[in-house]
């Protein structure tokens, strides 16, 4: 595997990690479809979702690749090889004005968790996920599933990277974006009259859904109620990092779904 393959499947790996997409699309207005019409129509449009599953991963592959990449501006200046913690989180601060739009904030933090940004405030994160995964881990760069910001207490992803200094990950330095920033190419996501796209974190917590209500409220593998049984199913397989399509039946008033992930 050369550079370039081993990147991507790295990227891959981490959008695994934050969850997958489920399409389901409303073909049947009935309960009952005949299993013939099942299998045909699947056959019919499983390439065609396959390529737009792909597409849109695809896209949000290089939307990823590219906040990474904007983090250079940040771990490839000179103060990051000599500067102290202090002195760094002053220097983000001083350039608060060179932050990409992407990004709500930077994030800072040394070995001990305290951490600083460049809007000047301050908190604890020792136990969140990037933070472990940098500095006790010794990744070279993460992304987590979203979590409540303790800056701004908006829900936001975190893009990670180490900072380094003789070969050990002296800091770490994060690229905060809004999760409504972060789910734009699902929101985009337009298929039929009764097509619709939702984006899963690893433990199956709604990232994105068309009811608005869902996200980060709700729980695809242990919160549905009854009669859910199958979407539930197909969400783990989701947060186990596989693909594939399926029948949902008798849903949402005894309508019918295929669900492409």
């Amino acid at each position: 595997m050369n550079k370039k393959q081993k990147k991507t499947s790295m990227l891959l790996l981490l959008l695994l990690s934050i969850g997958g997409t489920i399409m389901f699309f409303n073909f049947f207005q009935t309960v009952f479809v005949a299993r013939s019409s099942r299998l045909s129509l699947i056959q019919d449009a499983d390439a065609k979702y396959a390529e737009i599953v792909k597409a849109y991963s695809l896209a949000m592959e290089n939307d990823v690749n590219g906040y990474l990449k904007e983090l250079n501006y940040y771990t490839e200046a000179d103060i990051m090889k000599t500067g102290s913690i202090r002195e760094i989180a002053t220097w983000l601060m001083d350039h608060e004005k060179d932050r990409p739009e992407d990004f709500d904030y930077i994030m800072l933090a040394g070995p001990d968790g305290h951490s600083y940004n460049d809007i000047g405030s301050r908190t604890h994160i020792e136990t969140r996920s990037y933070f472990n995964a940098i500095m006790k881990d010794g990744k070279d760069f993460y992304i987590d599933d979203p979590v409540i910001s303790k800056t701004t207490g908006k829900p936001v992803v975190h893009v990670t990277r180490a900072i380094k200094r003789n070969g050990k990950n002296f800091a770490m330095l994060a690229g905060v974006i809004n999760l409504d920033h972060f789910t734009k190419e699902i929101k985009s996501i337009k298929i039929g009259e009764g097509g619709y796209a939702v984006l899963l974190a690893s433990d199956g917590t709604v990232l994105y859904h068309p009811n608005s209500e869902f996200v980060m409220n709700k729980n695809f593998i242990t919160g549905l109620s009854e009669g859910f049984e199958q979407m539930a199913e197909i969400a783990t397989h989701i947060s186990a990092g596989e693909t594939g399509h399926a029948w949902m039946t008798g849903l949402y008033g005894g309508k019918d779904y295929f669900s492409y992930h």
